[in-house]
């Protein structure tokens, strides 16, 4: 949590959390699952034809005016700014576009798959089946990209990663409804 950002349940139909940002341009929140004590850590990997899904259903208040990434990422303490390996779901305030990103090694693709409108919800979701990761947006198919990409993230075990800034100084939130993910490892 950067300065006075917020992490808490909020009353949204059938449970979910919010974060909220502070008041000050790149105040945000960054949250990953486990941590240096011990915690499950980096542990999806994409190096070989595991069966994957990742998806959430979110909503910002100020589309255009929010950073935010949604899916796995290895461990960095900036997420945003300069993570080297991740794959999923990210915005950039000054747009409000969705991208769908896969970047190794500090080289990225992107695929943009949605508009993303003021306090909307929006189905984002993809399923990584060996050859090939399919993105869906509100269970609708939108890209299908290889996993020959030369920035398909294979080469790092990542974690569950969530990342949220303010573009302004403005306490924008972003409303997570439900998120859930699976790998099958043999």
């Amino acid at each position: 949590l950067v300065n006075g950002s917020t992490f808490a349940h909020t009353d949204v139909a059938g449970g979910g959390v919010i974060l909220t940002c502070d008041t000050a341009e790149n105040d945000g929140i960054q949250l990953q699952l486990g941590d240096e004590l011990g915690g499950a850590g980096e542990n999806v990997s994409f190096a070989a034809e595991y069966p994957t899904y990742f998806g959430c259903q979110v909503q910002v208040n100020d589309a255009d005016q929010v950073d935010a990434f949604l899916g796995f990422c290895i461990t960095d303490t900036t997420i945003l700014a300069g993570a080297s390996d991740d794959i999923g779901f990210r915005t950039v305030d000054e747009s409000a576009t969705l991208n769908f990103v896969l970047e190794q090694d500090s080289a990225e693709s992107l695929n943009a798959v949605h508009t993303l409108v003021d306090g909307a919800d929006v189905t984002a979701e993809f399923l990584y089946y060996g050859s090939d990761v399919e993105v869906f947006i509100n269970g609708v198919s939108t890209v299908t990209v290889a996993n020959t990409d030369v920035n398909f993230p294979n080469d790092e075990l990542l974690r569950l990663s969530i990342a949220l800034l303010t573009g302004e100084a403005v306490a924008n939130t972003l409303t997570i409804k439900w998120l859930r993910f699976f790998q099958i490892q043999a």
